[in-house]
């Protein structure tokens, strides 16, 4: 699949076939963001940007909304079972929110706390959210890194803060490798963090990157 600002394309080898659905025109800041997900059999490719609300597509046909009415969002990803979004849009923007569908169900959002968590307790917005593991998700705010874990629970999951440090660059900017997550720092470093320790991996490139890169262009980094 293959996502513009404005349309959403499947590529069968082929050919380009226009699968968009409904979908609002987005700056090119906003960044379209996909995890694919299982429901009642069937795998759904999820997408979601902070101008649109996640909407979902089986293969066949286009993109179309989901039931339960999930919001938009700046990031996504799949632990738990579940599809978890993080800063989200509903009436409002909440930049410290996370917000995650029924177990197994991306047609089932219920609201309250026991689908929420707010990340308020540091100032920094939340910029990221990876799958750590199947039980297990990193959200990473532009000053700090909290990490989600499952618990059983009425809230399926526990978010603690592990660490102040420069958040990414972008949602795009986080890559994981080996048993790692690194990220191009706010700060021109890039980082590395195995789920409890993050640590410096770009110590001779420090200058480079500050001095080369387009720091106004950063929230498109990938």
């Amino acid at each position: 699949v293959v996502h513009t600002l404005t349309a959403a394309y499947n590529y069968d080898g082929t050919t380009f076939s226009a699968i968009t659905g409904t979908w609002a025109a987005s700056a090119a800041d906003q960044l379209v963001r996909f995890v694919a997900f299982p429901t009642g059999g069937t795998l759904y490719l999820c997408r979601v940007n902070e101008a649109n609300e996640l909407d979902i597509w089986s293969g066949r046909g286009s993109f179309t909304s989901p039931s339960g009415s999930p919001p938009k969002a700046r990031d996504l990803c799949v632990t738990n079972s579940r599809v978890v979004l993080g800063h989200t849009t509903d009436s409002a923007t909440n930049p410290y929110q996370v917000r995650w569908c029924d177990f197994l169900d991306i047609n089932s959002w219920t609201t309250g706390t026991n689908n929420t968590a707010e990340l308020s307790e540091t100032l920094g917005v939340i910029v990221g959210i990876t799958a750590l593991g199947p039980l297990s998700c990193d959200v990473y705010k532009d000053d700090s890194i909290w990490v989600g874990q499952a618990v059983a629970a009425k809230n399926p999951f526990q978010f603690q803060l592990v660490g102040f440090v420069p958040g990414p660059t972008s949602p795009a900017a986080i890559i994981p490798y080996r048993n790692n997550q690194y990220w191009l720092g706010l700060d021109g470093v890039i980082y590395a963090f195995d789920g409890a320790r993050t640590n410096v991996v770009s110590a001779g490139l420090i200058t480079t990157i500050r001095e080369t890169f387009a720091w106004d262009l950063r929230s498109r980094a990938h």
